[in-house]
């Protein structure tokens, strides 16, 4: 694969704290997950805010302010906030009005993932609505569900060992859902939510290595199961911290079930609903002239104009955008294969990226994949992901009766300063000429 060594951060965000020490320690941290963090003065372009509570008391008064001050300044991804464990009831939900609430001391990696758990859901809300500009654009008939998110109750799974915890957290849900059961396992917990009846699931870990804590982590990459949220609540405060640089805001202690929970899960499931109706819709994006019925890989009609458009809305905001050039080998391989291997190559193309992803064919043998708000270093590690799948998948002949593999190159650029797709797509072209094709492992 071929990469240029090109370090762009994944987004910035603007911070906001009475303590100039805080912000020191804050962004180094920041820094090691990819993101550039400026004080809330300096920030002009920044993509999300996060506001410290740790060392001033919370008021309506001035949450309020500082909500409407940060919005003004970073309108697309809202307000992360950061208080005390030791916050009271009133104080927690009238932040979670306006933004996401972590509760910490020193160790900032749950905000971080708080962070990058809402520039994600940006990225695929402004995805959904540039496509649909470009189909706009275009005035062709396309076919796509509505993006509608239920505003039924949630039914809720609880799982964890029997005790106070689990009643309380049971109690809890039971205020606000439709259907609430509770199981003892991890086995029992993933029988029950393959079922498909339940909207969320609350956990109960006793351990930061409990089966619970693993099956959550595991249930973020599955399928189907990576719409349900999940909610973590720790007995007390040492595991609450030690389970938070993966939950962030979704992991709750055990005093706050009561008062939180309800609302929690309220609000954690109105969300998952949308973002899945948005990548349905991203998924299912289709029509005359806009997606090969058979691969699922773009025309190329509209991978020009949507590129444009991506590229345009990069260059006005300043964000990283990513092309991954892909060519499979050798070429009587693929003239072998015929318009089944290409049909079958795009497919785990689509398979493997994400719904926010833009995949088109390049030419008779070669994809292009746009990634948008993507630095290089995120699209490099796409693209040795999708040189594995390819390079150890086993196609069939044209006749159906000979398997036979393909080896995979690929090449990754990042969109120059306003720059353009035709020159983005020629460097990865040139690229890609000198690109070392991947062959299976054995």
């Amino acid at each position: 694969m071929s990469v240029d060594q090109i370090r762009t951060p994944r987004a910035t965000i603007a911070w906001l704290s009475t303590e100039a020490t805080a912000f020191d320690a804050a962004r180094s941290q920041f820094a090691k997950a990819g993101y550039r963090l400026l004080e809330g003065e300096e920030a002009a372009d920044a993509e999300l805010a996060v506001v410290d509570f740790r060392n001033r008391r919370v008021t309506a008064k001035a949450a309020s302010r500082l909500a409407a001050l940060m919005r003004r300044k970073t309108p697309e991804c809202g307000i992360v906030y950061i208080a005390p464990p030791f916050l009271g009831a009133a104080e927690r939900a009238h932040l979670r009005r306006s933004g996401d609430l972590v509760l910490c001391e020193d160790d900032l990696r749950g905000v971080v993932e708080t962070c990058r758990q809402r520039l994600r859901i940006r990225n695929i809300a402004e995805e959904s609505g540039e496509r649909l500009k470009t189909i706009a654009a275009l005035s062709r008939l396309s076919d796509f569900p509505p993006i509608e998110a239920s505003s039924e109750a949630p039914s809720v799974l609880v799982a964890g060992p029997p005790g106070p915890a689990a009643l309380a957290a049971l109690a809890a849900a039971e205020r606000t859902s439709a259907r609430c059961a509770g199981v003892l396992s991890a086995g029992q917990a993933i029988r029950a939510l393959e079922t498909n009846i339940f909207d969320c699931a609350v956990f109960l870990p006793t351990t930061d290595s409990d089966a619970l804590a693993g099956l959550a982590r595991a249930m973020r990459r599955h399928r189907r199961l990576r719409d349900t949220p999940v909610l973590i609540v720790a007995e007390n405060e040492g595991l609450r911290a030690k389970l938070a640089p993966y939950w962030g805001a979704d992991a709750l202690l055990l005093d706050h079930v009561c008062d939180d929970l309800g609302p929690r899960l309220a609000a954690s499931t109105r969300r998952a609903r949308l973002l899945a109706a948005m990548r349905r819709f991203l998924t299912a994006c289709s029509g005359d002239n806009v997606r090969d019925r058979l691969s699922g890989a773009f025309t190329p009609q509209f991978f020009g104009q949507h590129g444009a458009r991506v590229f345009a809305r990069g260059a006005q905001t300043g964000r990283a955008d990513s092309l991954i050039a892909i060519r499979l080998a050798p070429l009587a391989a693929v003239e072998a294969g015929g318009t089944r291997l290409l049909v079958e190559a795009a497919r785990l193309i689509n398979r493997v990226t994400r719904a926010e992803d833009c995949v088109g064919r390049l030419t008779s043998d070669s994809f292009v994949v746009l990634l948008a708000a993507t630095p290089l270093e995120d699209a490099a590690a796409a693209a040795r992901r999708i040189e594995g799948v390819i390079a150890n998948t086993m196609f069939r002949s044209r006749s159906g009766d000979t398997p036979f593999g393909v080896a995979t190159a690929a090449a990754v650029v990042a969109r120059a300063e306003n720059g353009g797709l035709e020159e983005t797509i020629a460097a990865a072209l040139v690229k890609l000429s000198t690109a070392k094709p991947r062959t299976a492992e054995r």
